[in-house]
């Protein structure tokens, strides 16, 4: 059935679910069932060394994060597995070495090895520790064995070995757990979005219907004991400009955020610090959800159908945008895009499957980046700048998620900062993700639980600490 998952239900599904897995479980009742009883052949001695070279060779050769695993072949490791255990009930050179004692101790052990072996790298690899790859591996596995020993003996021995669990009270306890964890399912809610401006916050923060006047940067006149502090900036042929002292609106720039979900959670931060600082920036967010800003293409995900971009995102691109634009007037629009500009693609319906960082799916995506520029600043906006989007916290994807891919952000930011340089005057690159692995923020779980969305508190520390007053500087230089 494996490959049958694989091919209907994608490669996420054929590696993690049940139904994909069982055929370890099924060929290992099948072998238990097959020897019982039975006078087996000393010739069954080799299947143990041919299956051990199968699975070593299965483990080194095949990535993590794809490959047969992912694609319906995960019986042949159940086979191989069985295989194995046939040919250690016939005696020979691979029972004696298998059948010595530290051999046999990781077997005993072992369960608890395959349990906690996940938590524990996933827990050492989000703490950056210098240890080089090899001492980490090696720090890995001591743990995981020192945590699998106490479990054998505290937990899974005495249980095994216990006189007190007859059967009954066995079935009750067992029937007892399922229904806490069905009740638990049933009733205990589960986590929904986190991110968000509130409507309060909002409307502190939202742009004066008043009229606008010519947004001219002034300075602060330094005075005894002042810091004078120069600032630089861009001017229409390229040309780089300095302005002493802390620049300083005459009236709150007027920032309205594009993206997808990303701008909507960094722009709540952008919102509260705007609210706490009403004379510099008033912030509107125009986010639209599922959607980056590439407006051509077909998207392709593990196990999801495919999106047409333009006929579910176009709606927002070409009309919802262009139009809130139009009526809020803003000095700067902030663009921002992560999920969906990194996914693989199709250039055209039932065409090659690209990764996003592919020259082909670049020009697309490119394509689709300087229309939403030119329809900005064909809408009179003086200064469109594209935000970098920081990596998303790798440690929290799954292993066939393109999100972690450092080569596919990179193509994203060099299209960035290309339309940028054709368009000095006007367009400007923030470069929150240099920032952001600066300040060593990139694999901050509690900033971003989700791997992607940045909590409010973290999006309005970065709003104050830099995106804000970065912002705010483009605007006026």
């Amino acid at each position: 059935a494996a490959p049958l998952i694989a091919a209907v239900w994608g490669p996420d599904v054929a590696y993690w679910a049940t139904p994909a897995r069982i055929s370890e479980i099924l060929f290992g009742a099948l072998a238990a069932a097959w020897v019982m009883g039975r006078d087996l052949s000393p010739r069954l001695q080799w299947l143990a060394p041919g299956a051990l070279v199968a699975l070593g060779a299965a483990c080194v050769l095949f990535p993590v994060s794809g490959g047969p695993a992912y694609h319906g072949a995960l019986p042949l490791v159940g086979l191989a597995s069985a295989a194995l255990i046939v040919g250690l009930q016939a005696d020979g050179p691979a029972k004696q070495v298998l059948g010595t004692r530290p051999f046999v101790g990781l077997g005993k052990i072992s369960y608890g090895v395959y349990l906690y072996h996940w938590p524990v790298f996933v827990l050492l690899d989000r703490q950056g520790w210098a240890v080089g790859r090899w001492g980490l591996l090696a720090l890995k596995l001591a743990i995981t064995l020192a945590v699998a020993m106490v479990s054998y003996f505290a937990l899974e021995k005495p249980i095994r070995t216990a006189n007190w669990l007859v059967p009954r009270r066995t079935l009750v306890v067992a029937l007892g757990a399922t229904a806490v964890m069905a009740l638990v399912v049933l009733v205990i809610p589960q986590a929904g979005k986190y991110y968000g401006a509130d409507q309060a916050t909002a409307d502190a923060a939202s742009f004066d219907t008043g009229s606008v006047a010519p947004l001219v940067p002034s300075t602060t006149i330094a005075g005894t004991g002042d810091t004078v502090t120069t600032i630089a900036g861009t001017d229409a042929t390229g040309a780089v400009t300095t302005t002493t002292g802390p620049l300083v609106p005459p009236r709150p720039v007027r920032i309205a955020i594009v993206g997808d979900s990303t701008a909507e959670a960094l722009g709540a931060g952008m919102v509260a610090w705007a609210a706490a600082n009403p004379s510099l920036a008033q912030v509107e967010v125009v986010a639209g959800a599922g959607c980056g800003l590439s407006n051509s293409g077909y998207l392709v995900f593990d196990g999801l159908p495919e999106r047409d971009v333009a006929a579910e995102c176009g709606p927002y691109l070409h009309d919802i945008v262009p139009q809130r634009i139009a009526e809020l007037q803003p000095d700067l629009v902030m663009l921002i895009t992560t999920t969906w500009d990194v996914a693989d693609r199709r250039l055209e319906a039932g065409g090659e499957v690209l990764a996003s960082n592919d020259p082909a799916a670049v020009a697309q995506i490119a394509e689709g980046f300087q229309e939403m520029t030119d329809t900005l600043l064909g809408l009179g906006v003086p200064r469109v700048v594209w935000v970098t989007e920081p990596i998303p916290v790798v440690g929290l994807l799954g292993p066939s998620d393109r999100q972690g891919d450092v080569s596919r952000h990179e193509a994203l930011h060099g299209i960035m900062e290309a339309i940028a340089a054709a368009n000095p005057g006007a367009v400007r690159v923030v470069d929150l993700a240099g920032w952001v692995a600066e300040q060593g923020l990139e694999g901050d779980t509690t900033a971003r639980p989700d791997a992607v969305h940045w909590t409010t508190d973290a999006a309005t520390m970065i709003s104050t600490d830099y995106l804000g007053p970065a912002l705010v500087r483009e605007a006026l230089t």
